[in-house]
């Protein structure tokens, strides 16, 4: 059996997209229907083997899903990717430009926040962080990008100690004026694989704090397995510092709504001409014709 699990937000689609094969709808929001551990300790005997990609499951869910199976004498082999393996002409990965986000819209260095921090690290017992949520590497750092379909964050990881701060990511789209920058804050910078490497070889007794429910299974996994580091399973400080919102990001807030209104304010009467005039105008003219009219406002 091949096997979808998803949430209602896709039953239409999927049910579309599956017709004619032999894949079979799982309606994952349904009460009725079980979890995808569940269902292959139903079907399977005991001493099967269940591989995964670690990188695109978090680390609790894969401790959750190995506790699961060992019940059942089922394995978990976190370092198989199939779909990857057979999918022909699969498109290239592509990364954006970095751009730095400047202290006027920041409000704060990327050195300050990181003294910030290890302050807040200190206080939670821990020596080192790392990270992988992509909005908090782009807060710390203070750099963009646009890697993900409208968020402007940079596919990355991060790591951070009391005595060096890395960026792991595509170096090649990282300009020289944004590496000096990162340089002149305290920032490393490496290729984006490298993190795991480097985790598992760090040869200094350190207690790391790892928020499981964020941490990819095999990025927690490089360092649970390094036997000079100890993990600590908290969340991580940077949301709230992240929330706690200074001047300048206050008063940018409101600009940006300043910004919006007068944005929407000029489509709306563009929108009354053109209305008045008979043109025909469909959902996307007008979702492209507002982005024009943002698009135009400062600092865009």
């Amino acid at each position: 059996v091949a096997g979808l699990w998803t949430d209602g937000r896709f039953y239409t689609q999927a049910n579309i997209e599956l017709a004619g094969s032999e894949a079979v709808l799982f309606r994952a929001a349904e009460p009725e229907t079980p979890t995808i551990p569940q269902y292959l300790c139903d079907k399977l005997p005991g001493g099967s083997v269940v591989g995964l990609n670690g990188t695109l499951f978090s680390a609790a869910a894969v401790k959750k899903m190995k506790d699961e199976f060992a019940a059942k004498g089922i394995e978990l082999n976190t370092h198989i990717d199939f779909a990857n393996e057979i999918w022909e002409e699969r498109p290239i990965e592509e990364h954006s430009e970095i751009f730095h986000l400047d202290v006027k819209f920041s409000g704060k260095s990327t050195a300050d926040k990181l003294s910030e921090l290890r302050a807040k690290l200190k206080e939670e017992g821990a020596d080192a962080l790392i990270i992988s949520r992509l909005d908090n590497i782009a807060w710390l750092y203070n750099i963009r990008a646009n890697d993900v379909l409208n968020n402007p964050v940079v596919i990355s990881y991060a790591y951070v100690s009391q005595n060096e701060a890395k960026l792991y990511t595509d170096c090649s789209r990282l300009p020289a004026s944004v590496a000096d920058i990162l340089k002149e804050n305290g920032v490393a910078v490496a290729d984006y694989d490298a993190v795991f490497g480097e985790l598992s070889t760090l040869s200094e007794k350190l207690c790391v704090l790892c928020d499981e429910t964020e941490a990819n299974f095999n990025l927690y996994e490089a360092a649970a397995n390094n036997q000079n580091l100890s993990m600590l399973n908290k969340t991580s400080p940077i949301p709230l510092m992240k929330a706690l919102k200074n001047d300048v990001e206050t008063e940018n807030t409101f600009r940006a709504y300043l910004l919006d209104g007068c944005a929407e304010a000029e489509f709306y009467a563009w929108l009354e001409e053109e209305m008045e005039a008979g043109t025909e105008l469909t959902e996307w003219d007008l979702s492209e014709k507002i982005h024009e009219f943002r698009l135009a406002q400062a600092d865009n």
